[in-house]
């Protein structure tokens, strides 16, 4: 090869390499990570893998606030509410939770501002808290009505419906349950459509309602199976196991064990407690209550380590059962007085009575909408009757038709105003005292729900649309002149 050659042939390989250098420098870089793409990262693998989870949120929220990005800061912070509820870590799920909620207030956002008091609620519920649960689902609920948020108000309804079953109020929980099955539906979200189903299943399950049970239940599965949501299977078989506890003890211990198997697998902490709680119960109805002892210790160790009482009461309930299975009656007395001490710090009458309160408060708040929305649409007929009128006067056609309108306004109006009327008397009736008051023997003095001793009559008065006025009855009157009588006669 000649030098000439050469020279041709380094021009040529240099002409290449520059070439390909200036389309590289022109070729834009890969775009940087964004905290929108990594939130929804996080949420979407924050049941399989909460630990990655957790690392991927915290990584968005640093972004975000570098960026000055406060939507996707907010969403960070839900991401690491819902990590830390999954790993059983309720008071930093709670402080996260709160956060974000408040993050999401302070840039606008109510749609993000409602899931974080709805996330508040199932934190609450979680620990058993059920009054303070309902004031954030409430909460929550109340945005997403002012906002029109179809699948966020499915949620709301979903997660009040858990919430009343939790406190045995079946009417109220399949009410709500049923309300976000229909909406689901609308919005043919599949996933969410199983927790309906599902939720609906463990209802009829505590009713005891099998076939019910059984049939919601195994719809759930169904689609929870051809969507691989591993963690939801779980809970799905171990709801199946709760079903069948009664009449098939053998094959509710086997929903259970395929349960445990994917809990563990995935380091569900409070669901592997729980369905080790449901194994160690199935142990002992089967006859084997030295291993049921063995299964519920596990299970206590569990609830323990993660805080939650709902499952210590249960643990404490069982063990006390098991070994009195096994004529260890010492001990069974001792987790008794546990089970029952626990129980007592958890569901006492004040939280009853808060919660009572807040359905009635609730329930009137409902009445007062539809009062609303009733007057709204009796005045849209108005217009539209005036409308009419207005194009009015052009022939007997016309007329008779205003003629008819006008009579199906009035029938309208008369309904309106009946309906109007009934649920006024209801939201009266939610503010009458109900149930069993705190009364003290001598003095009649009621204890209000923060433990203070009230007068009969101030108690009442702020709780009700009575006053008060004060007499003597005949009897009382009889008495007060022969005491007067008498400490005259001594005086005398």
């Amino acid at each position: 090869m000649t030098i000439f050659s050469i020279s041709r042939l380094a021009l040529a390989i240099g002409a290449i390499l520059l070439s390909s250098w200036t389309v590289l420098a022109q070729t834009p870089a890969p775009p940087a990570e964004s905290a929108a793409a990594l939130n929804e990262e996080a949420k979407r693998i924050s049941s399989d893998n909460p630990q990655k989870s957790g690392e991927i949120a915290r990584h968005a929220l640093t972004l975000a606030r570098a960026a000055g990005d406060a939507v996707n800061a907010a969403e960070a912070l839900h991401n690491l509410a819902v990590v830390q509820r999954n790993m059983g870590r309720y008071d930093l799920a709670a402080d996260f939770a709160q956060q974000s909620a408040d993050a999401y207030a302070a840039a606008g956002h109510r749609k993000g501002q409602a899931q974080g008091f709805n996330t508040l609620g199932l934190i609450s519920s979680d620990r058993g808290d059920y009054p303070r649960a309902l004031e954030f689902h409430h909460k929550a609920l109340a945005i997403r009505l002012e906002i029109n948020d179809e699948e966020g108000l499915s949620y709301s309804y979903n997660n009040l419906g858990n919430m009343y079953r939790n406190v045995q109020d079946y009417t109220r929980a399949l009410e709500n349950h049923f309300k976000a099955l229909e909406i689901k539906k609308r919005l043919n979200d599949r996933s969410s459509l199983a927790f309906s189903y599902a939720n609906i299943g463990t209802v009829y399950s505590t009713m005891g309602d099998v076939p019910k049970a059984l049939e919601a239940l195994r719809e759930a599965l169904r689609l929870r199976q051809e969507l691989g949501e591993a963690r939801y299977v779980a809970s799905t078989y171990n709801a199946i196991g709760l079903a069948l506890d009664e009449s098939d003890p053998s094959a509710a211990l086997a929903e259970f064990e395929k349960a445990l198997a994917i809990r563990e697998r995935l380091n569900d902490r409070r669901g592997t407690a729980g369905t080790l709680a449901n194994i160690g119960e199935m142990q002992r109805r089967l006859d084997r209550p030295d291993l049921a002892v063995v299964t519920l210790t596990r299970a206590l160790a569990i609830a323990d380590e993660i805080r939650a009482p709902v499952l210590q009461i249960e643990m404490y309930d069982h063990l006390a059962t098991a070994e009195a299975a096994r004529g260890n009656f010492q001990a069974a007395y001792d987790w008794h007085q546990k089970y029952a001490t626990l129980k007592d710090q958890t569901f006492n009458q004040q939280n009853s009575d808060r919660l009572n309160r807040l359905n009635a408060a609730y329930e009137a708040t409902q009445r007062e909408q539809q009062i609303r929305l009733l007057n709204k649409e009796a005045e849209l007929q108005q217009a539209r009757l005036q409308r009419l009128q207005i194009i009015g006067g052009a022939g007997a056609l016309l007329l008779i038709a205003l003629l008819a309108l006008y009579a199906h306004r009035r029938n309208s109006e008369r309904r309106y105003r009946r309906q109007a009327a009934e649920l006024q008397a209801a939201i009266d009736a939610a503010k009458t005292l109900r149930g069993l008051l705190p009364i003290c023997a001598s003095c009649k003095k009621i204890r209000d729900d923060r433990g203070s001793w009230q007068p009969m009559e101030s108690y009442i008065s702020a709780r009700s649309d009575a006053d008060f006025t004060h007499g003597y009855c005949p009897s009382c009157s009889d008495d007060i002149i022969n005491d007067a009588a008498r400490s005259e006669s001594r005086l005398i």
